[in-house]
């Protein structure tokens, strides 16, 4: 593992800086549970749209057009803000 070096005491050499194992265990969790999203996901995906066909295609639909109002929203809001910035 390369950690950052930090420089010993006295002695002029490097060591590697100690990190926490609480740290390293909530990472090593973090990744295990992101990981597990993705199959489980596309799964229930699939058989939600081999059961509601239709409904499912206006879900879809419906997430679309709340998923671009909001994009817009964001830009609009950003775009405020740099001219007031830098305008």
């Amino acid at each position: 593992m390369n950690y950052p070096a930090t420089a010993s005491k006295g002695a002029g050499a490097l060591k590697p800086a100690k990190k926490s194992s609480w740290s390293v265990l909530l990472g090593a969790a973090f990744i295990m549970a992101t990981s597990a999203i993705g199959p489980g996901f596309l799964t229930q995906t699939a058989v939600f749209t081999g059961e509601l066909a239709a409904s499912f295609g206006f879900v879809i639909l419906a997430s679309i057009i709340l998923d671009i109002g909001a994009q817009l929203n964001v830009w609009r809001r950003l775009s405020a803000i740099i001219n007031i910035r830098f305008g």
